[in-house]
Parts: structure tokens; sequence; C-alpha cells
């Protein structure tokens, strides 16, 4: 855990009148400071495919080295002012998720993916969160490393437009901003993201039968302990890097 990828995941809701200048100071100011804080690898920003009040509208994953480069990022003062000024300039946004994750598991179907938690030239993205008691994380784990990570993700892996699938488990460790004020929602103690090129690519995916087969085999490992509380479909906007 200590040594693996991390990502924060971020969703907002932003007032319909204030988008455009938002947009602007979010594409040209915040996030290209943001870049220079040290343990950042990249921010991957997307909006909801389907507008529901369900999930935020705006959703950023933002890239870490490890857990050392968050727990430091948390400390930085250049984090902290812009975090303030993001406050202060644009208080009528609505902060839904705000949540630090590391990776347990990456598989791709491009070889010229980047590693860890990273994936390029994938504008649609869908991401399926889990409860998972707290009791039955040690079956999930095994379940995972003997099963999922074996057998059935590489079956739905040769799903046709699906370039990654990333999953992640919830850190102990917060990065939410005091200053800010948080939707109280139930958050999933594992998170899986999978990338397509078109959406099509997703519906099919979602339809097929090795995703069904998936799905039954987690819930005949964990009978009644495993909800899918999460389940999203989002466009990619913009992405910055290093």
């Amino acid at each position: 855990m200590e040594n693996a990828p991390h990502i924060m995941l971020v969703g907002r809701n932003i007032p319909a009148d204030s988008e455009d200048r938002y947009f602007k100071w979010y594409d040209e100011v915040y996030n290209i400071l943001y870049m220079k804080i040290p343990g950042y690898a990249g921010i991957d920003n997307y909006r909801v495919a389907k507008q529901t009040l369900d999930y935020p509208g705006i959703f950023s994953i933002q890239h870490l080295k490890n857990r050392r480069s968050v727990e430091e990022a948390s400390k930085n003062p250049d984090r902290q002012a812009l975090q303030k000024d993001h406050n202060a300039t644009f208080y009528r946004i609505e902060w839904v998720w705000h949540e630090v994750y590391f990776l347990i598991g990456s598989f791709r179907n491009d070889s010229n993916s980047p590693e860890a938690t990273i994936v390029e030239n994938a504008p649609i993205i869908h991401i399926d969160g889990y409860r998972v008691p707290t009791a039955e994380h040690g079956k999930y784990n095994q379940w995972f490393i003997k099963w999922a990570s074996r057998i059935y993700i590489p079956l739905i892996m040769n799903s046709p437009g699906l370039t990654a699938y990333n999953c992640f488990k919830l850190s102990d460790f917060s990065m939410r901003f005091p200053g800010h004020t948080y939707i109280e929602a139930e958050i999933p103690s594992y998170v899986s993201i999978s990338y397509f090129d078109n959406t099509q690519s997703f519906e099919q995916y979602e339809a097929s039968p090795a995703n069904a087969a998936l799905r039954r085999s987690m819930e005949l490992e964990l009978p009644g302990g495993l909800n899918r509380i999460w389940s999203v479909e989002y466009q990619l906007r913009k992405s910055w890097r290093k």
C-alpha cells in the first residue's frame, strides 16, 4: 500500500451560470499550478455523460506517485493556498467526492499506455464503486487475487474498445480540505475504473457475458456483502501531465 500509486477522486457540481468562468480559471490557472506540486503525476478532468442528481457533474482523477506523495501534498502550502482561493472565488460549487484510493490492480490492452494509474487516449470512463463491510475486506482481497485478477478481468479485457481496467481500495488517509463543505454520502471501499474508446464500447461491455460472470463471481464470494453504490459514465474534458 505504501508504494502503490494513489489517486484522489474529486467530484463537484458547478452552477450553470458559473461554468464558463470556472473552466477558464480551472484549465488555465488552477491545474497548471497544481501540476507544479511535487508528487503529482497528472490530472484528468471529466464531465458526466448523462446528467443525474446521484453523481457529480464534473469529476477529476488526480494521480499521485505513492502514499508519501499524498501525505506531502496534503501539507504543501501551495496546494493549501490554491484550495483557499478555489473556495473563496467559487463558493457556490457543491463538493461531492474528495477521496483517496490506492491501486490494487491494473490491466491494459494498450501497450503504449504508461504504467500505474494514468491511461491515455480513452475518451470514456465508467466508475463502479462497491460497498464491502470492513469485516469482509480480507475475503474480498482473496477473491480479487485468486479469481478476479487471474480469470475474470483477463476475460473482460477482450471486450472491444476496452483500453484499461484499474482497481482501487479506499485509503485511510483523507485529503479533504477544511474550508470546503461536502455532501455527506456513502463512500465505497473499493472502486474500479474502466476506460473505453467510446460509449458504444462501454454499452457492449456492460451487456457482455464476461461482465456478467465477473459480477456473479463477486456475489457468490460475498453473498449480501457486496453492493454497487457508484455506477456512472464520464467523458474526458482535458488532461494535464508533468
